[in-house]
């Protein structure tokens, strides 16, 4: 791995204890690697698998995805392989058969990858149907809540890693305060005039 990935990687996660409890499992080793990939009946991506050797998963810091449209896709943690951890591809709490089969995604698309804020109603899928159980899958975005939609935002694991930057902070700006309007007839001024309309009214009388 390249020293610019290397820092890239370091600046990926955000550290918590909630995703260290939930999502960052034990150092990778190949034994993991390959009781993964038999159990799941998939190659996993080399680009997935050099993330993981950084860490075994965990919440995004870097978690959005801006695609060629402008649209933004918001991801929440990656999925790792370790089957102690509450989200990961290997505990079947939360892997792809629980999402195919508790939620309705659609069957045969590949592997769940990662999370949204949105606590299941869309997910980030890796999309096996092109290339085959064994090729190189793209990353999709699968929206439930719309009936499923299936948006591909990546042709590949590393594109869409890579892809990934912090939400925009955007700063609030408080409300200007209202400008007082000024009275063009100072009170002094308003009471002489009122005082001079009253007396001519009464001399006009008279």
């Amino acid at each position: 791995m390249q020293e610019s990935e290397s820092l890239y990687l370091e600046t990926l996660w955000d550290d918590t204890p909630y995703s260290e409890e939930n999502y960052t499992g034990a150092p990778l080793t190949e034994k993991m690697i390959r009781d993964a990939e038999e159990k799941l009946g998939y190659r996993l991506p080399a680009a997935y698998l050099d993330v993981l050797r950084s860490r075994n998963s965990g919440i995004l810091d870097k978690c959005v995805f801006t695609d060629e449209d402008g649209r933004d896709f918001y991801a929440e943690g990656l999925y790792g392989i370790d089957p102690q951890k509450t989200y990961s591809l290997m505990n079947p709490a939360f892997d792809t058969a629980f999402w195919v089969e508790e939620w309705q995604y659609p069957a045969g698309l590949g592997l769940v990858i990662a999370d949204t804020p949105s606590a299941g109603h869309d997910m980030f899928f890796l999309d096996y149907r092109d290339c085959g159980p064994q090729g190189e899958p793209a990353v999709v975005h699968v929206d439930n809540e719309l009936g499923n939609v299936i948006t591909t935002i990546a042709p590949d694991f590393g594109s869409f890693i890579r892809g990934l930057h912090e939400e925009p902070v955007v700063e609030y700006t408080p409300p200007a305060a209202p400008v007082k309007k000024e009275n063009p007839f100072p009170l002094p001024l308003l009471l002489i005039i009122i005082a001079a309309v009253l007396l001519s009214v009464i001399f006009f009388i008279l």
